[in-house]
């Protein structure tokens, strides 16, 4: 280990207790996979947006496990640049890997392989072809592989569905659930002697998980070790793991913890967050981890103990410097190799661009569900083009194969509308800030297409339909004839429902609902008859969560409002009807977070609402089907006719790999920030001896270097 290109990140010690908790034994019951079925046709599509997602073009690096950050070129990519791939792991054979990708529709875990003795190439190959999210596995020595997954339900509404499984018979479509009923695991971790498993058990939000370990084999004996904690990882003696926490001074840190006694040791300071550790099974005293450096990039390191083998000095060696961040190491078995991802496009020798459209596969019948590369589709009273706002700066207009992209409106602009009046295109969007209060000021305008039926959209003439001094007004919505516009407006006080002449209000005007709630982003019926919305009416006389809405339906006169899905004070927005709707067989598609966290969120980029996925649920208030399965926050559904043709693949925006992803959104508002001064203080001057690590690139003096808020 090269000293001189390391510091001592922590001189003190943090004992805890940690009562273990009481065993739970049950019966692991088979929880088969299914298969998708490729070759049906679809006669609707099903369009939405992933927040964020389009930047990440992830692919899966390894460096030696002792690199100084100045060998550059010793980082090699373990994947082929297709797709987003992560979350990977090390196979038991030579230059074999697992891992996530999300190539053929959904995340779902490959096997990377050289392809025979005699060649370098490698193959891929697909595990799961289930519509569901499979997630970090591990290859046990005899060839098994744990995972988690989401295909099977959890009977608690607002609970996760991730779970553990254990494959059979070499096949992941035969697996055995380790996880208990009603309860969401995230994060496998497998002991060195393969007899025992870690894993983060409780919502996936920061600060509602424990480290739970059980047998491996079947779940049994399962008992909390460590409370407030996830990603869990064996040490190499098989008798403590580290896992990572959110501490009480707000730092993300890493701690040591003895499994069957009440010792735990914080093993780094505040002043840095550090988190998803992975130790090293060939040797002990070392853990990799990720860290957020003075630029907020999360970079890659190792932590070891010093000299002295002590558990109250560790030592830091920074194995990755790029300006990108890079997520959840991995160790190989020999402990050689250290494994992440990141973005590929920074360095990368060719341009790379994303896609505006990108097929996700689904277990509804008949439909094509594409994630857009913007937010707020509608479809064109054709059905031919797709509107969207692109970051919320404009409208454009795109054809059904993802070809022939044209920017209609620029200027702040969200939520669209499409349909035709008086003969010609038009599309609805409200301009003004977004999330905002009732009294803000947003207008909804009307953009008519001035192409005489031309392929292209241009030339559009801009017509503002809501009067000066009636505040917030958003989420426009036609009607089937397009004469009519449904919206939301808060100019009572409220965020009540409307319904306006095509032509504006000062042509016609109706209130639809009233009340000291919120009535939002409605959707009408193919034919007029009910109009959709979301509402937070049924948590006015409640402590209310924040965001809590459900989902109901009343007719254009205010008539028969009933409420179609209860999200248990959780989210439910973005409604819009099915196209081919009757009164006795329609379907509505939403956005909920009804499925709880996914994966631990401090593991992923920034998102928002890590937990929103989409649903489809029948008029009547039966048949709720889970659309979407992956931690990110998936919304602003639309449902059009027809289904969706091979996706043209078009220059279209140039990845830059630029997503903010500071993790101090997940720190908390009051972090008792002047806790860590003293402890800061004692930490610079106990490491001023010590040889600190110091990025070349960046030039960092030694008090930046030290730990400091």
């Amino acid at each position: 280990m090269n000293i001189g290109t390391t510091f001592l990140i922590a001189a003190f010690l943090g004992l805890y207790g940690a009562a273990s908790g009481e065993e739970l034994h049950f019966e692991a019951p088979e929880a088969p996979l299914q298969t998708q079925d490729k070759h049906q046709k679809a006669d609707s599509t099903i369009v939405y947006a992933t927040v964020g997602r389009s930047q990440y073009a992830f692919d899966i690096y390894s460096l030696p496990a002792e690199t100084d950050p100045v060998e550059a070129n010793a980082e090699v990519r373990l994947t082929d640049g297709q797709s987003v791939n992560f979350n990977g792991a090390f196979g038991r054979r030579q230059d074999e890997l697992f891992f996530v990708s999300e190539r053929d529709g959904n995340m779902e875990l490959y096997n990377r392989r050289v392809k025979n003795e005699m060649s370098s190439k490698h193959s891929y190959e697909r595990m799961t072809s289930d519509p569901s999210m499979q997630d970090r596995p591990i290859q046990t020595k005899d060839g098994r592989i744990i995972f988690a997954s989401t295909h099977v339900p959890n009977p608690q509404p607002r609970h996760g569905w991730t779970a553990i499984y254990n494959s059979k018979e070499g096949s992941l479509h035969k697996a055995r659930r380790l996880t208990p009923e009603n309860e969401t695991d995230y994060s496998p971790a497998l002991s060195p002697d393969e007899k025992w498993l870690a894993v983060a058990s409780g919502s996936g939000k920061t600060g509602e998980s424990d480290v739970v370990v059980m047998k491996a084999k079947n779940g049994s004996h399962r008992r909390t070790v460590a409370k407030n904690g996830g990603w869990p990882t064996f040490a190499a003696d098989g008798k403590s793991l580290f896992f990572h926490r959110q501490s009480e001074d707000g730092w993300w840190s890493i701690y040591w913890k003895d499994i069957d006694g009440d010792l735990e040791t914080r093993i780094t300071p505040p002043g840095r967050d550090f988190f998803t550790p992975a130790a090293f099974h060939a040797g002990d005293r070392r853990v990799a981890v990720a860290f957020q450096d003075a630029n907020k990039i999360r970079q890659i390191a190792v932590l070891y103990n010093g000299p002295t083998a002590s558990r109250t000095e560790w030592y830091m060696t920074q194995l990755t410097n790029l300006s990108t961040h890079h997520y959840n190491p991995f160790v190989s078995p020999d402990g050689q190799q250290v494994g992440y991802h990141r973005c590929r496009c920074l360095g990368a020798d060719s341009d790379e661009y994303i896609p505006v459209l990108e097929r996700h596969t689904t277990s509804l019948p008949g439909v094509d569900l594409m994630r857009i590369d913007g937010s707020f589709p509608s479809f064109s009273d054709d059905d031919k083009y797709i509107l969207y706002n692109e970051g919320f700066t404009g409208v454009s207009a795109v054809a059904r194969d993802g070809s022939h992209k044209q920017l209609i409106f620029k200027g702040p602009a969200f939520g669209t509308s499409a349909s035709v009046y008086d003969k010609q295109r038009v599309v609805a969007t409200a301009s003004g800030p977004t999330f905002a209060t009732e009294d803000k000021t947003v207008h909804i305008f009307l953009l008519t297409d001035g192409s005489s039926g031309s392929e292209d959209w241009g030339n559009a003439d801009v017509l503002k339909l809501t009067k000066n001094g009636t505040g917030n007004n958003a989420f426009p919505a036609f009607s089937s004839d397009g004469s009519e516009i449904v919206f939301r407006s808060g100019r009572t006080g409220d965020k009540n429902l409307y319904i306006m002449s095509t032509r504006g209000e000062e042509h016609g005007l109706l209130r639809l609902t009233e009340g000291p709630w919120d009535d939002t982003m409605p959707g009408w019926t193919p034919a007029s008859g009910w109009i959709v919305f979301a509402s937070s009416r049924n948590y006015v006389d409640s402590n209310r969560p924040a965001g809590a809405f459900d989902i109901f339906m009343v007719r254009p006169d205010g008539s028969g409002l009933r409420r179609v899905f209860d999200s248990h004070g959780g989210l439910a927005n973005h409604p819009k009807f099915s196209p081919k709707f009757t009164p006795e067989a329609g379907r509505i598609v939403f956005t909920s977070d009804y499925a709880g966290y996914s994966a631990e969120e401090i593991a992923l980029p920034h998102q928002f609402q890590p937990y929103g996925d989409l649903f489809a649920i029948n008029i009547d208030g039966t048949g709720l089907q889970r659309l979407t399965h992956d931690p990110y926050e998936n919304g602003t559904p639309t449902w059009g006719s027809n289904g969706t043709p091979e996706v043209k693949a078009r220059k279209s925006t140039k990845l830059s790999c630029s997503f903010d992803d500071s993790v101090e959104w997940l720190r908390p508002k009051q972090a008792a920030v002047s806790k860590t001064t003293a402890n800061v203080n004692d930490m610079q001057q106990q490491a001023s001896s010590a040889s600190f690590w110091c990025p070349f690139a960046r030039h960092q003096t030694d008090e930046e270097i030290a730990p400091s808020r």
